[in-house]
């Protein structure tokens, strides 16, 4: 089974097992929102259930966001230190990628540290994710 069928099918059962909930919640996590529906759409979910959690999402995202706006910028401390807290709110949404990260070099290092068996001829090559961000955007390349 090729790779990119694998990986199909465990968008399929992730959008299975959490679907709209997760359309929705995407919206306030800012990588991942970029990817969600074209996974959504590898996973086979449905357009008109897309869609509409989608909306969903949007709504929330956009009121949630300007009236927690007005709201903050009443507060004096806030308003003198808006950069530095979205810096703050910046680093606290990558630390999930952090640690996601993390965890996969351990347990890269943890299977190639294993002794090579006997019948064994070679493990296959790691891939590595190169992640580019330039003026105009990022990229994300993998290779093996």
């Amino acid at each position: 089974m090729s790779s990119g069928r694998r990986w199909a099918q465990r968008a399929q059962a992730f959008f299975d097992r959490y679907g709209p909930r997760s359309i929705v919640l995407t919206r306030f996590v800012p990588m991942v929102r970029t990817f969600t529906p074209i996974v959504a759409g590898a996973g086979r979910m449905g357009h008109r259930t897309f869609g509409v959690y989608n909306v969903i999402g949007g709504a929330l995202w956009g009121t949630g966001v300007t009236v927690l706006g007005a709201l903050l910028g009443r507060i004096t401390f806030v308003r003198n230190n808006i950069e530095l807290i979205l810096v703050g709110v910046v680093l606290v949404s990558l630390a999930p990628i952090a640690v996601e990260l993390i965890r996969a070099r351990r347990r890269a290092r943890r299977f190639y540290a294993c002794p090579v068996p006997a019948t064994a001829t070679r493990y296959p090559a790691p891939r590595t994710v190169s992640i580019t961000v330039r003026p105009y955007g990022w990229s994300i390349f993998f290779r093996r």
